[in-house]
């Protein structure tokens, strides 16, 4: 038989959890902490002054760019430096990895940054063993892009998986919890010891359609460039309720090149006179896209979006798809420089501070970030 006392906790307890849902420590609640690199700081900025709209100034700490110090010693160290106190605080590093290249002063000069997988890392696990040292009580890596998610498995003798290395690398840096925005596969929470929530750039490309093409939304199909990222693409097709195609490749595992392509229908949809959203995760070189794109104009597509989550954008890749008559729209997961004016760049904003405020507060993030008629609800607000 169960005692009052023991009802009466269970009564509570979803009581104190809707109204104080936050985690008490000896000195009272635990603040949130945003950081931002050289690369995120304007993102930040608008994820924080969301955020003001949801918490108040009791439980969020003022964000201000400088409060973590990023810098580099003249042989190319990072040196590191926080100027705020983040003992037992709950704390959000969104980084990028637009690293900085070179020692710079910040009274005088602009820092050099650049788009370098490497030292972004570099950077990143330097912070993080600064916050764990200074005894941060949770430590949250906000990496909208993650490098090296391509190598996800050893398909050839002797290759390196280097997703898992740089899996247990981020997580012994002293991380202990990622969030992420449409990682290349669906395994990669499996290559983490540690909480890892991804997002979904569907909604986000759904909502700017919806929005700007309201009218004309039923002359477009939505492509996937390849097998397999159909599932991706067939997300956003579902969203718009729009017609899915796949551009279909095979590859030759030795040299690479592509042995064979055609259109695959999903459903039974005439292309001709309809216009294209190609979605990918990752837009890398550009070349597959490209031949996506010639392949759509034979069946007789009139106009081609090409839609990605992380502009990599290497070797020219926007401007070899600008010329080719693609209209670009991507996400700010990476920095992109001031010359790439002609793309358009949808922020994570509202995403990334709905991601946060549910993490901290334990409400979660399916429900607003995983159902595009939830979401919709969420923007109109």
């Amino acid at each position: 038989m169960e005692t009052g006392l023991l009802n009466t906790s269970k009564r509570y307890k979803p009581f104190y959890n809707n109204f104080f849902p936050f985690k008490m420590t000896r000195e009272g609640i635990e603040k949130l902490v945003l950081f931002s690199d050289h690369g995120t700081a304007q993102l930040t900025s608008e994820i924080y002054q969301r955020l003001t709209e949801k918490l108040s100034k009791r439980y969020l700490e003022e964000f201000k760019p400088e409060q973590l110090c990023i810098n580099r010693f003249k042989d190319g160290e990072p040196n590191i430096r926080i100027d705020i106190n983040v003992r037992e605080r709950n704390v959000y590093v969104i980084k990028s990895f637009n690293a900085l290249m070179e020692k710079f002063d910040p009274k005088t000069e602009k820092p050099k940054i650049k788009f370098d997988q490497a030292k972004g890392y570099e950077e990143l696990f330097v912070i993080n063993d600064a916050l764990k040292r200074a005894s941060a009580r949770e430590i949250t890596n906000v990496l909208f892009y993650i490098p090296y998610l391509r190598q996800d498995r050893k398909d050839q003798p002797r290759r390196p998986i280097t997703a898992k290395r740089f899996a247990q690398l981020t997580e012994n840096s002293g991380a202990k919890r990622i969030l992420t925005l449409e990682p290349h596969f669906k395994q990669v929470p499996g290559f983490y010891e540690i909480p890892f929530d991804d997002l979904k750039a569907s909604i986000i490309f759904a909502e700017y359609f919806e929005t700007n093409f309201e009218k004309e939304l039923d002359q477009f199909v939505v492509v996937s460039p390849d097998l397999g990222g159909g599932e991706r693409a067939e997300e956003l097709a579902k969203n718009l309720n729009l017609p899915l195609v796949v551009d279909y490749k095979r590859r030759d595992p030795k040299t690479g090149k592509i042995e064979m392509r055609g259109i695959l229908k999903m459903s039974d949809v005439d292309l001709k006179g309809k216009r294209a959203i190609i979605f990918d995760d990752i837009i890398d070189s550009g070349s597959s896209i490209i031949k996506a794109a010639e392949n759509l104009r034979k069946e007789g597509i009139i106009k081609t979006y090409a839609c990605c989550a992380h502009p990599v954008f290497s070797e020219n890749a926007a401007e070899k798809l600008g010329a080719e008559g693609l209209e670009l729209i991507v996400t700010n997961s990476i920095l992109l420089p001031k010359e790439y004016s002609h793309v358009k760049v949808i922020s994570l904003g509202r995403i990334g501070a709905e991601a946060i405020h549910g993490i901290y507060t334990g409400q979660g993030i399916s429900k607003n970030l995983f159902d595009y008629k939830n979401y919709k609800q969420l923007v109109k607000k």
